[in-house]
């Protein structure tokens, strides 16, 4: 990453370095099981799908979720 928050054109793709990627989506889960509107319980996930990416700090960090009702 460049000190301007941009990758660097040699940068990987996929980033393989803690936080393991499991922690990162049980800390989400866990948030939005403590909020109590969603779900009572993650145990009610069904299906999840997630990516750990290195991201330009200007456009792409954060979390994205969608949750739809089976």
């Amino acid at each position: 990453m460049r000190k301007n928050g941009e990758l660097k054109p040699t940068a990987p793709s996929w980033h393989t370095s803690k936080p393991d990627l499991d922690n990162l989506v049980k800390a989400v889960k866990d948030a939005i099981t403590q909020i109590g509107v969603i779900w009572a319980d993650d145990s009610q996930v069904n299906i999840s799908w997630s990516e750990k990416i290195y991201a330009d700090q200007k456009h792409q960090v954060g979390v994205r979720i969608t949750i739809e009702k089976l």
